[in-house]
């Protein structure tokens, strides 16, 4: 009889992880902001963002600060939203 409870309960927890395996991963229209160079952004702008980051449409246009300043929004990866955004330096 323990044999069967054992059983029983190792088969409930295996059916429970697999149903929250197939949860995490049931979302995949998701995924990482695309980035490329974009050197048509204004003088004081380091990146910009458009389209949406739930149906996977996100872009991200990036370009590098001049003198040596930092583009704070990429360091923080504060891209993964739906609206849209620009970042200076």
């Amino acid at each position: 009889m323990k044999n069967i409870i054992l059983i029983f309960i190792t088969l409930s927890c295996a059916s429970l992880i697999m149903s929250n395996l197939l949860f995490l991963t049931s979302d995949t229209t998701k995924t990482c902001p695309k980035y490329s160079c974009d050197s048509g952004l204004e003088t004081d702008e380091c990146a910009k963002a458009s389209g949406k980051f739930s149906d996977g449409t996100r872009i991200v246009g990036i370009k590098v600060c001049p003198d040596k300043k930092v583009c704070a929004g990429i360091i923080e990866n504060d891209f993964q939203k739906d609206e849209e955004e620009t970042e200076k330096c």
